[in-house]
């Protein structure tokens, strides 16, 4: 990698002229001189061309499409207009802090081997932001995959940068994937070093009822597929490497359970985002094998199910505020 390694952001959007604006903002306010920002319209049909229009930037690319394609094909798109070594794909209701590519790069130059770097953010549950989880600095992909899937590791695709070079490598996201960021980096830390910056420098807006997330919106039980199969394509890979049947029982049941959590807890998100409760009962249904006999993750799907959507959003907005607060409490303690 060169001493300066050239930068893209890309800001893939659709329809979002009202937020648009300040992710574009936050990129451009970047520190870092080698910075490219490519944003693409989708075939919007509110003001988001206007919106752009306003932007004078010899570092912004802009890029019109008059009809909208798949998102995973929009994603595709972009890779490969990107001319950066490090690519960071940024949501455009997400936004960054002015230093963000700047201590990203730092941790990549350190250590050749690192072919992810992600940084600690903001996790904003309407107008309550919650810091993410600390991690090492440094450590081996097979040490942080580990760790993510027993829920010690938060990663947020608009705090997440990996190398262009093996984004291309690994070739383009499959047609349906919801998770496209989780495509790609839970393949490519496995083969190398993954770095982690401190600092608070990204926004990820996980909800917010004026932008409802594409991801967060997906249908459960493709959801619990996706994330399964994602788990599984990790413990293949473990297995490939000699890894003891003993490990590689504890490592799928790890996997499960992750699996099951995750699942459980979509029927509360979406419940709070207005999905139809009968959508949700046939979820149930539905993912009843993903969840499987672990009674401490059912009482969330009857949340879900029955609970009124403004004791819902009242319960998550009080677990985000008790979250932040434990987060805080235990920064100052170690200061």
């Amino acid at each position: 990698m060169s001493p300066q390694p050239r930068f893209t952001i890309v800001i893939p959007t659709l329809n979002r002229a009202h937020c648009l604006g300040r992710a574009v903002d936050s990129a451009l306010a970047q520190t870092y001189a080698n910075l490219e920002v490519i944003v693409s319209n989708n075939g919007s049909r509110d003001n988001t061309a206007e919106v752009l229009a306003a932007y004078s930037d010899a570092r912004l690319r802009v890029l019109q499409r008059e009809q909208t394609i798949p998102a995973t094909a929009h994603g595709n798109f972009l890779i490969a207009q990107a001319s950066g070594e490090l690519f960071l794909g940024l949501s455009d209701d997400d936004y960054l802090e002015p230093g963000f590519v700047e201590a990203v790069v730092r941790r990549f130059l350190e250590d050749a081997a690192v072919v992810m770097v992600y940084t600690r953010c903001w996790v904003h549950y309407w107008d309550v932001p919650v810091p993410s989880a600390l991690a090492p600095e440094i450590e081996t992909g097979v040490q942080f995959l580990r760790a993510y899937y027993q829920q010690q590791r938060e990663v947020c695709w608009c705090a997440c940068v990996l190398k262009t070079a093996e984004l291309r490598r690994i070739g383009p996201i499959p047609e349906g994937t919801i998770f496209g960021d989780m495509y790609y980096w839970t393949q490519i830390a496995y083969d190398g070093k993954v770095g982690f910056v401190s600092g608070l420098l990204s926004h990820y807006v996980y909800l917010d009822i004026n932008t409802p997330s594409a991801s967060h919106s997906a249908p459960i039980l493709e959801w619990g597929r996706e994330t399964a199969m994602l788990a599984d394509r990790v413990v293949q890979r473990f297995v490939a490497d000699a890894m003891t049947p003993g490990e590689a029982a504890s490592l799928s049941g790890r996997m499960r359970r992750y699996t099951a959590n995750t699942v459980a807890n979509q029927f509360v998100w979406l419940a709070i985002r207005g999905v139809r409760r009968s959508a949700l009962w046939r979820a149930a249904w539905q993912c009843a094998g993903l969840i499987g006999l672990r009674p401490g993750f059912w009482p969330h799907v009857v949340m879900g199910l029955l609970a009124p959507r403004r004791l819902l959003a009242a319960l998550a907005r009080a677990m985000a505020v008790s979250r932040r607060t434990q987060a805080l409490e235990r920064e100052n303690g170690r200061s």
